[in-house]
């Protein structure tokens, strides 16, 4: 987002955002680093990060929720730039286990089309991964 000049001085306009974890408001930080931040502080990002593969599933299904329906090939591809490594075989596997707890939906138009995934449940990303987490 580009700042507003005023009196050759750039203001930021304030964007607030809620905690994928504990639903708590947050205003964005201008930063190059920190700008896609998803959580309000470390502590609810140390959560997901402990959850067993809880980084992994949030990254998933965050994409899923923000860009609507996708196959899991376009999921891959626009995970391909971040740390995180899976093929579009390893996230339909992983989808799969979500549309069997209900929290996402698989159509397919063919036989010979790739499932479409669409994000259906009402919790957030971070909510839902605590919640399927391995005690």
């Amino acid at each position: 987002m580009k700042p507003i000049k005023k009196n050759n001085e750039q203001i930021y306009r304030a964007i607030i955002r809620e905690c994928s974890v504990c639903r708590d408001e947050y205003e964005l930080i201008y930063h190059p680093i920190h700008s896609d931040q998803r959580y309000c502080g470390q502590e609810c990002h140390m959560k997901v990060r402990q959850a067993h593969k809880g980084m992994r599933d949030h990254a998933i299904l965050t994409v899923l929720k923000e860009r609507g329906s996708l196959t899991s090939l376009q999921i891959s591809n626009i995970l391909s730039g971040c740390k995180l490594r899976t093929s579009n075989r390893t996230i339909g596997n992983i989808l799969r286990l979500w549309k069997a707890r209900g929290i996402v939906t698989a159509e397919r138009r063919s036989f010979k089309k790739p499932y479409t995934y669409k994000y259906i449940s009402e919790l957030f990303p971070g909510e839902l991964v605590l919640k399927y987490a391995k005690a």
